[in-house]
């Protein structure tokens, strides 16, 4: 990469930021330094992606993992929980699909591929309690998103909660921005 290029992306980094900054205003929304510090993280790894992708145009798992980590950018905004969910699992879905590399998995990654990435894990400098981690972070997303026990517990809440958009508190989505961090840093 030359130098005038790293500047560009740069400049995107910083223009994107601004850019959001600017919404979360217009649109009252409530972005905290911390906030603002993991869409830089995932903006990185958009503009990451998106270089990959103009020498491979034809790669559709980083067309995807592009959009979805656009979109978990923008649902965490929003605070929409259940659609950051969804893009959370695809991108660990679409991670182990470009790692594992195994046509089997092409329509849906099951527990065989969870054992396989273990068996391989040491091949790419991960432990096993790293795999454990996103294998954790990749059952909880399913399980919000299909419902699970929210909607067995209190129905009346669960629809209460859904159309009052209750979110969770700042620490709990600070813990939320970090766990993901930090199984996308493995």
């Amino acid at each position: 990469m030359k130098y005038h290029e790293v500047n560009h992306l740069k400049d995107t980094i910083k223009s994107t930021k601004e850019g959001l900054e600017r919404i979360s205003k217009e649109q009252d929304l409530n972005i905290t330094e911390n906030d603002q510090n993991f869409y830089v993280f995932l903006i990185k790894h958009v503009i990451f992606f998106e270089y990959i992708l103009s020498s491979y145009p034809d790669t559709f798992i980083l067309k995807v993992l592009i959009s979805d980590f656009s979109y978990l950018i923008v649902n965490d905004m929003k605070q929409n929980d259940r659609y950051l969910k969804l893009h959370e699992r695809s991108i660990i879905e679409n991670y182990l699909r470009l790692i594992l590399k195994n046509a089997d998995y092409i329509r849906n990654i099951d527990s065989n591929a969870f054992n396989e990435f273990k068996n391989t894990c040491n091949d790419y400098g991960l432990d096993e309690d790293k795999v454990n981690t996103i294998h954790s972070a990749y059952k909880l997303s399913c399980s919000y998103i299909h419902g699970s026990k929210k909607l067995e517990e209190d129905l009346p809440k669960f629809f209460a909660d859904v159309f009052t958009n209750v979110t969770s508190d700042k620490a709990n989505k600070n813990s939320q921005n970090n766990r993901i961090i930090k199984y996308i840093s493995y």
